[in-house]
């Protein structure tokens, strides 16, 4: 309770969780063990330093890694990335939409496109490859 005193007990029980999780000691850079607070802290402070310091990394190092992360596909599924978007694959991506949520940014909620698939699948399907074949897309539409 708030203006309970604390027992003799709770006194030593908090006394005790105090000390259990108090550093009493840490080995330095140097491999000593360091016992005083304020090697502890300096040691620590000089570990942190390191660990997030600036890695410095040459051009050269950085574009041969780069080259050895890059991976191929096959020209088959380049191909199929560069067809147009069929009507099965835009009903997939209008199913799964989650229903209920907040409109975009044009204002249209995507319960709409859910309700009016029979009415507006074949002027969408159009819009979405005309974008994607001119690969024209308006800023306003790469806001997620």
């Amino acid at each position: 309770m708030e203006d309970e005193e604390l027992s003799l007990h709770h006194l030593l029980k908090r006394h005790k969780r105090q000390e259990s999780r108090m550093v009493n000691s840490v080995y330095g850079n140097d491999g000593n063990i360091q016992t005083t607070p304020m090697n502890i802290l300096r040691t620590f402070t000089n570990f942190m330093k390191k660990k997030y310091d600036t890695l410095h990394v040459d051009s050269d190092s950085a574009h041969r890694m780069l080259q050895r992360s890059k991976k191929h596909i096959p020209q088959e599924a380049n191909d199929a990335l560069d067809a147009p978007i069929t009507m099965d694959e835009l009903l997939i991506a209008v199913k799964q939409g989650k229903k209920h949520k907040a409109p975009g940014c044009d204002g249209i909620s995507h319960d709409f496109f859910q309700l009016t698939w029979e009415t507006t699948q074949y002027d969408m399907l159009e819009i979405m490859n005309q974008m994607f074949m001119d690969e024209k897309l308006m800023d306003s539409k790469k806001v997620a």
